[in-house]
This record gives C-alpha cells, sequence and structure tokens, in this order.
C-alpha cells in the first residue's frame, strides 16, 4: 500500500533563512499529506527525553525529525503541550497570529520514522508529548531565533490542553464521553481531532447498544404488515405481541431473526431493513422478507397474514457490516439472488452510520431480471439520496437472462443514472475493471487519499457456488481471504480428533455411540426430519447453503440425536443461530463452544470419548 508522507524535511537554523505562512493556506511550500493542521509545532526538550527513553543517540535526531515546522526551544521553564490550550492566540515574531487548534495524534507513520513499532504509539499518547497543530490568523515570515509570546487565552468555556487531546483520543472508557461531546463540536478543534472524537462517541455508542434489550428463549410477535415485493418474494413487518412493554432488542446490519411457525418449523431469516440512528435502541418492528422455496418459507406465503402470532429468538449472526475499523477502507457488497435482503440492510447502515458514511461503497447485484429484484423503489430512493450522491456509492446490476431492458437501463424505478448495468454474470474482467483500479477516499474531509484497489473489505451474500466463484475472482484482483465475509459458516467446523465417542443426552436419557462417516450432501431446503444417513439441509432459508461436503467430520451432536429419533430445536444449523444451544455437562467438543459452557449442537462433534449434555 502507498502511503503518501509530510514528515521528512530539512531544517532551517540561519537566522537568515525563514518559512513564510500564508494566511488560510498554510506554510508556503509545504503541503500536507492527510491533515488540515496549517503549522505542526513540537518542543526542543522532547528531543532528549525521546531519544533517552527509545535508547536512540542524540546527534541521530536532528531538529524536524518529528516533521514539525516550528521547533519551540526554552531558554528557562520548560513550555510543553500542557501549557497550550484550545483557542490561545500565540505571536511569533512581529507580525504572525497562531491559534492552537489541535494536537498531534501519532500514527504509524511516526512509529515508522522513530524506529519503533506501532505498539509504541499508546505509549507515546499517554505522555501527551506529541506537539501541538496552530492555525494561521496572519501571516508573515518566521526566522530561526523569534520569540513565540502568548497573546491571549479562550474564554467562555473550560480550558483544554493539546496534551489532554492527545490522551483522550487514545482513550475509549465510558468516563470520558462528556468530554467527547465537548470536543467533537468544539470549533476551534482541528477538524482531524473532532472527527477522531465523532468517531470515539460512534464507538461508545455502538457498545452500549449491542445486544440491548436482547432476550434468552423464544418470544411471541405479531404480524402487522404483509408486502409483497416480487412474485415470489414477501416481506413480513414484526410488532411485540402483547401488552409487556418490552421492546425489540437492538441489531446490526446483516443480522438475522431465528423464527418458530405455529406448526413447529424453525427457520432463520434476514432482517431486510436497517433501524434509524434514533430508533437503534429500540426498533420499532423488525422486517424479514422471504422467497418462496421449503416448508417453512412456503407457509409464510400461503399462511402468514396480518395478525398472525410467530416467535422470534433475539437477533444474531456473525454475518454483520464491521463499523469497528477507526478510518474504513472501500466496502464492496456483493449479493445474488435472494441475498440481497442482508445487503440491503447493509447498505441503508452504510450511508447512516457515523463512521461508514465516508467510505467508499461499492454494490454489485446479480439476478435473472429486473423483475426479479425486491426493494425496487426503496434501492431507487436510496440510490438517490444525498449521502448515496455524495459518497459516490456505485451500484452495478447483472441481468443474467436475456432482457432488452438491459440495454435502456432496468424499469421498475431503477435507472442507468443510478447504477451500471451488464447482460450476463460478473467475470473475472467485470470485476478486475470495477474493483480493481486504486479508488479515492476522504475520511477527515481534508484531502482525496489514493488507494489500491485490493485494499477492500467485502461482504457475499448468495448461492455457495456464487459465493465460490466471487472468492476465486476477489483472490485474483489480490484481496486477502481475511476481509472477505460471507453466510459460508465452513470455518466454525472444527474436524473432530476421534472416530467414535460416547453422547449423553441427560434430559433424554439416552446413550449414543458417535462415529465418524463418510462425507454427506447437504441440500437446500430440506424441511423434513432427516434420517440416518439421508441428506441434510446445511444453511438459512433464505441463505445460501448449497450442494457441498463435511470432510469426513461425522454428524454433529444435531445430527446424531435426530438419527436417534429426537428433536432438538436448531434453525440455522450452522452454529450462528443459537437455536440449538444446549449445556455441555462433561467432556470436550470440537467445535461451537460457546462463553459460560453451552454448545452450539449444529456445529459440535465430540473431541473426548464421553460426553453429556443437558438435552
Amino acid at each position: 500500500m502507498r502511503v503518501s508522507t509530510s514528515i521528512i524535511h530539512s531544517p532551517l537554523t540561519s537566522p537568515s533563512e525563514s518559512i513564510t505562512l500564508e494566511g488560510t493556506l498554510g506554510i508556503h511550500g509545504n503541503e500536507p499529506a492527510a491533515h488540515d493542521g496549517e503549522v505542526y509545532g513540537f518542543f526542543a526538550h522532547h528531543y532528549d527525553y525521546w531519544t533517552q527513553r527509545l535508547g536512540v543517540a542524540r546527534d541521530a535526531w536532528d531538529w524536524c525529525h518529528w516533521g514539525e515546522n516550528i521547533t519551540f526551544q526554552c531558554d528557562d521553564a520548560a513550555v510543553s503541550e500542557s501549557d497550550f490550550h484550545i483557542g490561545d492566540i500565540w505571536q511569533i515574531g512581529p507580525d504572525v497570529l497562531l491559534q492552537v487548534c489541535g494536537s498531534r495524534v501519532p500514527c504509524f507513520k511516526l512509529a515508522w520514522r522513530c524506529g519503533q513499532s506501532d505498539k509504541w504509539l499508546q505509549a507515546l499518547a499517554a505522555t501527551g508529548k506529541c506537539g501541538v497543530y496552530l492555525k494561521i490568523l496572519h501571516g508573515g515570515r518566521i526566522h530561526p531565533g523569534h520569540i513565540a509570546v502568548l497573546k491571549s487565552r479562550r474564554t467562555g468555556v473550560a480550558p483544554v490542553d493539546c496534551a489532554t487531546v492527545t490522551r483522550l483520543a487514545y482513550d475509549a472508557s465510558l468516563s470520558t464521553r462528556d468530554t467527547f461531546n465537548l470536543l467533537a463540536e468544539d470549533p476551534d478543534l482541528l477538524n482531524m481531532n473532532r472527527l477522531i472524537f465523532r468517531r470515539k462517541l460512534s464507538v461508545l455508542r455502538d457498545r452500549s447498544l449491542q445486544k440491548m434489550n436482547s432476550w434468552k428463549g423464544w418470544r411471541s410477535v405479531r404480524v402487522t404488515r404483509v408486502q409483497a415485493e416480487t412474485p415470489n418474494v414477501k416481506s413480513f413487518y414484526l410488532v411485540p405481541d402483547g401488552e409487556d412493554g418490552r421492546p425489540l432488542a437492538a441489531y446490526l446490519p446483516g443480522q438475522f431473526l431465528t423464527v418458530r411457525l405455529p406448526n413447529g418449523l424453525l427457520r432463520s431469516w434476514s432482517i431486510s431493513s436497517y433501524t434509524s440512528d434514533e430508533h437503534r435502541a429500540a426498533p420499532p418492528q423488525y422486517r424479514i422478507s422471504i422467497k418462496m422455496a421449503g416448508a417453512a418459507s412456503t407457509w409464510m406465503h400461503n399462511n402468514c397474514e396480518m395478525g398472525t402470532v410467530l416467535h422470534i429468538r433475539s437477533p444474531s449472526g456473525s454475518f454483520c457490516l464491521d463499523w469497528s475499523p477507526a478510518i474504513p477502507g472501500r466496502q464492496v457488497y456483493i449479493s445474488a439472488g435472494i441475498g440481497i435482503t442482508p445487503m440491503l440492510s447493509m447498505l441503508q447502515a452504510h450511508l447512516e452510520h457515523q463512521v461508514m458514511q465516508r467510505a467508499p461503497a461499492v454494490w454489485i447485484h446479480v439476478s435473472p431480471s429486473v423483475d426479479d429484484i425486491p426493494f425496487v423503489k426503496e434501492l431507487h430512493n436510496l440510490l438517490s439520496t444525498p449521502n448515496a450522491r455524495e459518497l459516490g456509492l456505485q451500484a452495478v446490476l447483472f441481468l443474467t437472462r436475456a432482457d432488452d431492458r438491459a440495454e435502456r437501463g432496468p424499469g421498475r424505478m431503477l435507472h442507468s443514472e443510478h447504477m451500471t448495468i451488464y447482460n450476463g454474470r460478473p467475470t473475472l474482467e467485470t470485476l478486475k475493471d470495477l474493483l480493481g483500479a486504486p479508488y479515492y477516499m476522504d475520511p477527515l474531509q481534508i484531502k482525496p487519499i489514493e488507494v489500491e484497489g485490493r485494499f477492500s473489505t467485502v461482504y457475499l451474500c448468495g448461492p455457495v457456488a456464487f459465493e465460490h466463484t466471487m472468492r476465486q475472482f476477489l483472490s485474483a484482483i489480490g484481496i486477502q481471504k481475511s476481509m472477505i465475509f460471507s453466510e459460508n459458516f465452513g470455518s466454525q467446523q472444527e474436524k473432530p480428533p476421534l472416530d467414535t465417542a460416547e453422547v449423553r443426552l441427560l434430559r433424554s436419557k439416552r446413550k449414543l455411540v458417535w462415529q465418524r462417516r463418510k462425507p454427506l450432501l447437504q441440500h437446500l431446503h430440506s424441511d423434513s426430519p432427516i434420517p440416518n444417513g439421508e441428506a441434510l439441509k446445511l444453511g438459512r432459508e433464505d441463505g445460501i447453503a448449497d450442494s457441498t461436503e463435511l470432510d469426513e467430520m461425522g454428524p454433529s451432536i444435531l445430527e446424531l440425536a435426530e438419527q436417534a429419533g429426537l428433536t432438538p430445536d436448531y434453525g440455522c444449523r450452522v452454529g450462528s443461530c443459537g437455536s440449538c444451544e444446549a449445556a455441555l455437562k462433561c467432556g470436550k467438543v470440537a467445535g461451537g463452544m460457546q462463553i459460560g459452557g453451552t454448545v452450539r449442537v449444529c456445529v459440535a462433534r465430540p473431541a473426548s470419548e464421553v460426553l453429556e449434555f443437558d438435552l
């Protein structure tokens, strides 16, 4: 990855030399690489401090080694970041007036410059000895030897010094939230610093909302609306049933609900919308959107109507938008068919979330025809929003069925001005064209930065064969496997170390013999109970398991129980929804182990000769 920096330059030490400060233009001839600080000041005595602390020879670091434009040298008592308060005005020489506007928040560039690992940055920030940023109020020339004098301090607000700003930038405790709020809106603070504190507030809010109002077990909800999205896709709107007053649980974009139908079937479906920020803590409703396919989805299409009562578990799933990075890079959303359901929630969140809305985004969707695409009006409105236009959200549609409308742009309110349209399926070449070239991002709203296309985060949702092909193409482009996320939960299938084991189900009073066996094919939408040796269903009914193989893993504990005629609860069968969790009383398992001692038995296999479950 190519990174620009302006940290390297040579010092001017002769009184005959000078730098010229040009109002809001900054220092003549100096172009900051990635921040909006006009002038960076550092302190001479810090050179002695840091070289001694890091074991560096003092003569190895000349002035400006830290990239400063001005080195402040004190003849008597040392002045430092703690003496520079946001809003202070300093005069240097006869003409120049500078206002303190922020502090340096050290990044990997400084660690590289000082020959340290990134781990050093936390300790560095804790000292506050990182320098200050100043805004030019009145320009002019500064010569080595000019005197700096404090002219005035800001009044009317509590003083905040630059050392504190640096320390807070590396602090994530709830106790600092009030200070973050003040700094995030401080008009005199550097925009780069303000954005950091807004980001921290967003992280604190995300943490506080995680699993807020979640519940254990099942809860009844009532259907208040049924909306036909396409001839074979319907959306169902769910609200709390009864008068207990409990709000619905917060959820992450991309998560799903495990639903128990009145006929006893259990299935998991994606939540297909994102709740606006003001309602995230207590969503007024959930929406699930279901394609008619297996027995459960057919029941929903044919029997579920306004007033129908269903039972659901709290939102779950690890396939969700990751907004944890401080500065997220480009986000790529690739969906096929009904795989659009979690993507719509992610796209809505991307355009609204404080952090994500500055990240470039590409959405690629594959569909047989325009008529098969659900949420068309919603997508049109989404792509037309000011946020989408400002961000330059790139939408790409592949139509796999011959359709002359693709030549003119999709109908039903999806217009070519909002997206690029291809006939056929995505190929390696088209993905290279779409994702391989460098892209630009401006996370700090300062200066666009060029980033290689391979530095992208990708979310995939579609049939397994589609996901497999896309992963191959994305790897060929150079995108790392660790940056590709999907509904494929194969990583949770840990290979057991045994060939045989005894499994005791305590509540059922059964002793079962587990044996490793040959691979089993799994097919989507096998809704009936699974007899011994027959096909197994893997994956969610909205989603997205296709035919694949177990690599001689042997049956899961859930499958073993089903073969014995038992009917434990299950939802996703891929270790995500939690419907099948059972307490492990004795023994060890490969896969499915949860904090607290429960096991998701749909992906668990024996790792000891004897196991006991509360099943």
